[in-house]
């Protein structure tokens, strides 16, 4: 039986959960949303990790949902140059104003 892995990175919690062919829930994960990229990162490989312990086993494919419009601002190295700058951060509302 097929082994299939869906995450979802929300603006509150991150999920993971690992599913059988027919819709059952092997093994689940849910945590609070990190607020910066390399936390973020860990969060959800070790929500993996967790999962495939748990079920026994890696999944054969894994989809990925993410939060809305959220990103963060890379160097050439691939280093976060600011906190993750969340779909809903008020923090260019004066610079919109003016």
């Amino acid at each position: 039986m097929a082994l299939l892995c869906g995450i979802d990175v929300g603006t509150t919690h991150v999920k993971v959960g690992f599913f059988d062919d027919r819709g059952g829930c092997a093994a689940s994960v849910r945590r609070p949303t990190p607020r910066t990229l390399p936390a973020l990162v860990a969060a959800v490989l070790e929500a993996l990790e967790e999962c495939a312990a748990r079920a026994g086993r890696a999944p054969e494919a894994i989809g990925i949902a993410g939060m809305a419009e959220t990103g963060v601002p890379l160097d050439a190295s691939g280093h976060p140059l600011t906190p993750l700058l969340w779909w809903n951060d008020r923090r260019g509302t004066r610079e919109a104003a003016a």
